[in-house]
């Protein structure tokens, strides 16, 4: 079986994990869930070199963290400017 993003159908071979059941709300913790992957989706938007990040774990692990903690350094001082 496929992981895959909530554009993809629920398929035997497919796994849709946070796709909102039909008359029911999200539970807390899908809720959770789906407000991190939006955030991802946004800081992906504004750095794109976390698009390519999955070669970039080939090199290690812990260069990928810093990676990612310094673009989430670098929106937190763009958002903290922004409001200045």
């Amino acid at each position: 079986w496929t992981w895959a993003d909530s554009a993809y159908p629920m398929e035997t071979w497919c796994v849709v994990p946070f796709k909102k059941p039909k008359g029911r709300p999200f539970t807390w913790d899908q809720n959770i869930c789906v407000h991190i992957e939006h955030a991802f989706v946004a800081l992906k938007g504004w750095f794109q070199s976390l698009c390519e990040l999955q070669m970039k774990m080939k090199k290690g692990i812990q260069v990928s963290l810093y990676w990612i903690m310094c673009c989430l350094i670098l929106h937190n001082m763009i958002m903290h400017l922004r409001s200045s």
